[in-house]
């Protein structure tokens, strides 16, 4: 009987921050440990990502012609691992192009971590492995996510966030877009005794939100407004999936709740 060809796709928002793209490659490391016999292709879905990176000579596909490939090659079965967060825009764009595709191979992937208490719950175990188990007094840590405009991950976001908080009260949320601001995250903080942060972007990777927007040198960074409200920062700029327990969560996705 002849086996139905399989492959690998490994689908990411992309950056042009160099050093961020350590995330992908321990990803991409990770899926291949989980697959390590099937062809295995990374796809990024910013247009202006891949224009940059082409235009500085880099080689990369989009999600469309990786998907192209694919059939090409005759692959029936894809098994796509998106690599966000949420139930967002990109996600959203994501899940109808792989949809399109299902007459010509059948496609399977994860949803997003914060996409219901079940994988919000399995995501935050692992996402505590990268934490300290207990803070010094006045100490806690602030990830900085992304949000949305338009407010649609707002409730996943805050659900994320008060499920760090149960583990660890020392935990904190805010993000660039959205209703979880920076400043009512300040308040709680104050509330809560805090006197020093450790910032981290809840980001996959490091790039340029966590340089700039959350550590830079600029008067309106998360940093410099914080040291200015009378907090004392130090950050770890790292994307979640250099985390090798993140980027494990992520490898073994298609065992979480899949379409």
């Amino acid at each position: 009987m002849k086996t139905e060809k399989t492959a690998l796709l490994l689908i990411v928002f992309g950056t042009t921050v160099s050093r961020a793209e350590k995330a992908y490659r321990v990803l991409e490391e990770r899926i291949r440990a989980v697959y390590p016999e099937e062809e295995f292709l990374t796809a990024y879905c910013s247009a202006r990502v891949v224009r940059k990176l082409r235009e500085a000579g880099r080689q990369v596909l989009t999600v469309e012609e990786a998907l192209g490939h694919f059939a090409a090659e005759g692959v029936r079965r894809l098994r796509a691992f998106p690599a966000f967060l949420a139930m967002g825009e990109e996600f959203s764009a994501i899940e109808s192009l792989l949809n399109s595709w299902e007459r010509t191979m059948k496609i399977e992937y994860p949803l997003p971590p914060l996409a219901n208490p079940e994988t919000l719950r399995s995501f935050v175990s692992a996402l505590m492995l990268t934490l300290p188990e207990r803070f010094e007094p006045g100490r806690g840590l602030l990830f900085m996510g992304h949000g949305h405009e338009d407010g649609r991950t707002d409730f996943a976001y805050a659900a994320l966030g008060e499920e760090l908080r149960k583990r660890n009260e020392n935990v904190f949320v805010a993000c660039v877009e959205g209703s979880l601001r920076l400043e009512d995250a300040v308040v709680r903080m104050k509330e809560a005794g805090i006197h020093h942060l450790t910032l981290r972007p809840l980001m996959i990777v490091a790039g340029d939100h966590a340089v700039n927007d959350l550590a830079g040198e600029d008067a309106s960074s998360w940093k410099s407004r914080l040291e200015m409200d009378g907090f004392s920062t130090d950050e770890e700029l790292k994307g979640l999936c250099e985390y090798p327990e993140i980027a494990d969560y992520f490898a073994e996705g298609l065992r979480h709740e899949t379409r």
